[in-house]
């Protein structure tokens, strides 16, 4: 019997690479808006769009081998090319909310408190870390961001609330 429960067109699949293209179009419009930044500033946005890129195009890569072993091996699979289907995004819906929500918190309170409780959220719940790890890896996190920043001398965006109470 066939596994339906991740639409598949021709052996692809559909949601992962509509992701990873959406990660692809996003780098590329944060190193082209990037352009504009002083040139201390926007060498750390241009490096992370290289490798969210980078990664995005090897992620499409690995879909479509995998798509086509797959196809060799299930040749019966059946072809779906509906993509206003709800299985067809199941998996990639809960990323786009945690990109979302992050965006959101960097807006609302900031870039570096929305980075800090980004990263203890997701670990915790989508990694499933233990809270000591957790700390651990969010501390590294934000100690990397903050000495990134420091040597590029970048002044992290303060969110509305902090500009509003301030």
């Amino acid at each position: 019997m066939i596994n339906t429960a991740t639409p598949r067109f021709s052996g692809l699949s559909i949601a992962r690479l509509v992701f990873s293209a959406l990660a692809a179009a996003i780098a590329v419009a944060a190193y082209l808006l990037s352009m504009d930044f002083a040139r201390g500033a926007r060498l750390f946005p241009q490096a992370v769009s290289i490798v969210v890129f980078g990664l995005a195009v090897a992620s499409m890569v690995v879909t479509v081998w995998r798509g086509r072993k797959a196809e060799r091996v299930e040749d019966n699979a059946p072809e779906t090319s509906d993509l206003t289907s709800d299985t067809s995004f199941k998996e990639v819906w809960p990323y786009l909310i945690w990109i979302m929500g992050a965006y959101l918190g960097m807006y609302l309170i900031g870039f570096f408190p929305a980075a800090g409780l980004f990263c203890l959220l997701f670990l915790w719940r989508v990694a499933r870390m233990k809270w000591l790890g957790n700390i651990g890896m969010t501390a590294l996190c934000l100690l990397t961001v903050l000495a990134l920043g420091m040597g590029l001398n970048i002044s992290w965006p303060l969110g509305l609330l902090p500009r509003l109470l301030a």
